[in-house]
C-alpha cells in the first residue's frame, strides 16, 4: 500500500467518526502525549541513578540535584533517587494501563457501531439487492467492519505512540551520547528499511489472498449447510468438503507465515544489539 492510499484510508476513517468520537480521539492523542512524557522521564531518571550508584564524582556532575536536596549524604541521596525512580515507574505504569483501557474501549465501541450500522444498511435494502449479492459476502463485510478499526485507527494510534516515544528517547540519547546514538539509529534504520522493502509487497499480496480464502470458507459453509438437502440429493458432500478444506488450509498457512514474519523485526533488532555490544567490547 503506497503513501497516497494510506492517506486516503486515514481520511475515510476520520469521516466515519461522529463528532463525539472525534473529540474522544483528540483526547486519546493528548493521553498519548502525556504517556510520552512519562516514558521519557522513566528512562531519563535511570541515568542519574546509575551515575550516583557507580561513580564517585556524581556530586560534580549532578551538582544541581545535591543543592536542590540540601547537600545530602551519599546514602540519603541513593535512597531518594531509588524511591523517586520507583514512584515514577509506578505512576507511568498505572497511567499507561489506564490510557490503554481508554484506547481499547474507544476501538471496541467504534467497531461495534460500524458493524451494527453496516448490518442495518444491508437489512434495509430492497429484496432485489439481496438477490443480486451473495449473502456470504454481505455477512463477511458486516463481520469485518472492525477492519476499519484494526486496520486504521489502532495502527495510527500505535504509530503515533511509538513515534513520539522514539523521538523523545532519541532526543534524550543524543544529549547523553550523541555519537553512539547516531550509529545505533543508522544501523537500525537500514535494517528496518531493508525488511520493509523485502516484505511490503508480499504482505499486501498475502492480505488479499487471505481475504479471498476467508470469503470462500464462509461461502462454502453457508451453501453446504444452508442447502444441505440439495447437497445430499446431488451427492456433492465430498466436493464441498474438499473446497472448504482447500481454502481453510490456505488461510491458515498465510496466517502462520504472517505471524512468524511479525517476530522477525524483534529477532533482527536483538541480533543487531548483541553485535553492537560485542563490537564495543
Amino acid at each position: 500500500m503506497n503513501q497516497d492510499s494510506k492517506a486516503r484510508n486515514s481520511f475515510v476513517v476520520w469521516r466515519l467518526l461522529t463528532s463525539t468520537e472525534r473529540r474522544t480521539l483528540i483526547g486519546i492523542i493528548f493521553l498519548i502525549l502525556v504517556g510520552m512524557v512519562l516514558e521519557t522521564l522513566s528512562l531519563g531518571i535511570v541515568v542519574p541513578v546509575v551515575a550516583i550508584l557507580t561513580q564517585d564524582d556524581y556530586a560534580t556532575k549532578y551538582q544541581w540535584l545535591s543543592e536542590w536536596l540540601g547537600s545530602p549524604s551519599r546514602e540519603d541521596l541513593i535512597i531518594f533517587v531509588m524511591v523517586a525512580m520507583v514512584v515514577v515507574y509506578i505512576v507511568r505504569s498505572i497511567f499507561l494501563l489506564w490510557s490503554s483501557w481508554i484506547q481499547k474501549g474507544f476501538s471496541a465501541t467504534l467497531s461495534g457501531r460500524l458493524s451494527q450500522r453496516l448490518f442495518t444498511i444491508y437489512l434495509r435494502q430492497p429484496y432485489m439487492f439481496h438477490l443480486q449479492h451473495n449473502s456470504s459476502t454481505l455477512m463477511r463485510n458486516s463481520r469485518n467492519a472492525n477492519v476499519v478499526v484494526s486496520g486504521g485507527i489502532d495502527p495510527t494510534l500505535v504509530l503515533l505512540t511509538d513515534g513520539l516515544v522514539a523521538i523523545a528517547l532519541f532526543t534524550l540519547l543524543i544529549v547523553i551520547e550523541p555519537v553512539g546514538t547516531l550509529i545505533t539509529i543508522i544501523t537500525f534504520g537500514v535494517g528496518a528499511l531493508t525488511f520493509q522493502k523485502l516484505t511490503r509487497k508480499r504482505i499486501d499480496k498475502w492480505g488479499d489472498e487471505k481475504n479471498t480464502h476467508d470469503g470462500m470458507i464462509l461461502q462454502h459453509l453457508q451453501q453446504g449447510l444452508g442447502g444441505a438437502k440439495d447437497v445430499k440429493i446431488l451427492g456433492r458432500e465430498s466436493e464441498f468438503l474438499a473446497q472448504h478444506e482447500k481454502h481453510l488450509n490456505e488461510s491458515l498457512r498465510i496466517s502462520r507465515v504472517y505471524t512468524v514474519l511479525q517476530s522477525v523485526p524483534r529477532v533482527w533488532m536483538e541480533i543487531l544489539t548483541i553485535t553492537g555490544l560485542s563490537a564495543l567490547v
